[in-house]
């Protein structure tokens, strides 16, 4: 997304303070393939009560959301890419997401494979750290207060293509 500098500015003040980043492998039952990378993202929402309860508004209804990119410094080496997520139904709210290139690239990575972005209220809860399996139960408590998006193909095909450029600079 080509915006001016203040535009830009704007969002990346205005962007949810990340708490950490997680993946989660989704493998079905009897699956004997590799199965789905989802990118969960803790945010802290303290400063965004309205934000407070989207997820529980939004439910386990489908929705319908605006996402775009937005990048700060590209390609250089202290290069963000942003998120912004217009949600426009079943609930409606904007927030914007940044993420610094070079701490998370592997966890961009995969997101531009997978699409797949869970949004939850962090921070994420102690037990939750490393690697482990979890149970639906537990999966569900966590998702049941954020919001799960896929993102479009042509957005995930633009990340690819600016992590690449990314990394060619380096």
């Amino acid at each position: 997304m080509k915006e001016d500098r203040a535009a830009v500015e704007l969002m990346l003040r205005s962007a949810l303070p990340i708490d950490d980043i997680d993946q989660l492998m989704m493998i079905p039952r009897n699956s004997k393939g590799p199965g789905e990378v989802v990118t969960l993202v803790w945010v802290d929402i303290q400063d965004r009560p309205d934000l407070a309860s989207l997820a529980h508004r939004h439910g386990d209804e489908s929705g319908y959301f605006l996402a775009t990119w937005f990048y700060v410094d590209p390609p250089r080496r202290n290069m963000i890419v942003g998120l912004r997520v217009d949600m426009r139904a079943p609930t409606t709210g904007v927030f914007h997401l940044a993420f610094k290139v070079e701490r998370y690239l592997k966890e961009l990575e995969d997101l531009a494979d997978s699409g797949h972005l869970w949004i939850v209220p962090g921070p994420p809860p102690a037990h939750l750290t490393g690697t482990r399996e979890v149970s639906a139960q537990e999966l569900i408590a966590i998702g049941g207060r954020g919001i799960s998006l896929e993102l479009e193909p042509d957005l995930l095909a633009e990340l690819r293509g600016q992590l690449t450029t990314w990394k060619q600079q380096r």
